[in-house]
Formats: structure tokens, sequence, C-alpha cells
């Protein structure tokens, strides 16, 4: 899937994010500040799920992080204090706040899921360690790529938005059913992104060899 289709465009000219980076602003929040806010929520609706075991409360929390991880950047550029430290900080603290909140849930939705322990647990081997390659080939293919600008590198239907609204939606929908298919088919979609990106960029590489 190119880029122009990912969720992440979508939510950037949505309004709400634009409306809440205007209300940080006013706040003198700094793009940095609110990545690491990110981060510290994920941390804390972390905690809350597997304190209180309420997927579709973990479903509501997961989606206001997905906005605030929109607002970083907007902010960024609607102050003109876009910097490459702050691109690099927002990627390293986006990895730690996914992990926090799939290794939140996979100790929270043991009980939810309808198939066996071995299943589920290899499941989310799959699922976050796919997460985590899907962010680093992109990382290696624009470090490999001289002209990495003119290439479409944000490829791929499981993206970091596409598996965190993913998430949120069976999350909320409170069936042991939904949240068990749900849980295997994200973790075959993140597979599947991160096999399509490997031989995109293989593409893109060997047209530059």
């Amino acid at each position: 899937m190119p880029s122009k289709y990912r969720l992440r465009r979508l939510f950037k000219k949505r309004f709400i994010v634009t409306f809440l980076a205007k209300i940080f602003n006013k706040l003198k929040f700094t793009p940095n500040c609110i990545s690491i806010m990110t981060l510290i929520f994920a941390i804390l609706s972390s905690i809350i799920v597997y304190l209180t075991e309420n997927l579709v409360l973990f479903g509501v929390l997961i989606f206001i992080m997905t906005l605030l991880d929109g607002v970083d950047g907007t902010l960024a550029r609607l102050t003109n204090n876009t910097t490459q430290f702050g691109g690099f900080l927002d990627s390293i603290l986006d990895r730690c706040a996914e992990i926090t909140v799939l290794t939140a849930l996979y100790l929270s939705g043991t009980a939810y899921f309808i198939y066996n322990a071995t299943l589920y647990t290899i499941t989310f081997i799959f699922l976050i360690s796919g997460s985590l390659i899907i962010s680093f080939l992109r990382s290696r293919a624009q470090n490999s790529l001289v002209t990495n600008t003119k290439y479409d590198l944000d490829v791929g239907l499981f993206a970091r938005s596409e598996r965190l609204i993913s998430i949120v939606i069976i999350l909320v929908i409170p069936f042991n059913i939904v949240f068990s298919l749900g849980i295997i088919t994200i973790c075959v979609g993140i597979v599947g992104t991160a096999i399509f990106r490997f031989i995109t960029y293989r593409k893109y590489i060997k047209a530059e060899d």
C-alpha cells in the first residue's frame, strides 16, 4: 500500500490533531515534550490495563495515544520547529511506547484468547518482533539509498498507525472471538508488511546498484 493511503497521513489532515497541536502550542509545549508525554501515557495506560484487565478501556487509551503520536509532528510543523534530533527522539520513543503497549496487551489478554496458550505466545512474539523489523527495514533502507527522498519508503498495510488502530478496533469490541482472530490477523498483516517492505526496498536498492 502506498504511503498516501496511510492512516497517519489521514490523521495529519484531521481537525482534532491540528486542534490539539494548537492547544499544546498555546501551553508552550515543545514537540519533544509531546513525544515524551506519549511514552508516559503508554506506560500509564499499560499499568492500568494490567491492574484492571479492562481491554475496552485499554483500547480507548491506545486511541488517545495514537492521536498524541500525531500531535508532535504537527506541532513541529506549525511552529517551524522540525529538527533531526526531534525526529530521532520521536522514532525511539514511538518504538518504546509500542513495545510497552504490546507487552501489556500480551500480559492482560491471555484470558480473552480462545485458542491455546502456545499459539498466543507465538503470535505475540511475531507481532512484537515484526513491528520492530518493519521500522528497522525502513531505517536501513534510508541509510542504504543515496537518493532516498525520491522513493516511497512508507509502504505496507500494517505500519505503526494501522497496527495501533487495528488493535483499538479489536479491543473495543468486547468479544473473545474478535480479540483472538483479530490478534492473529494483525500478526499475519505485520509479517506480510515486513516481507513486502523487504521486497520493495530490495528493488529500490538494486535500482541504484
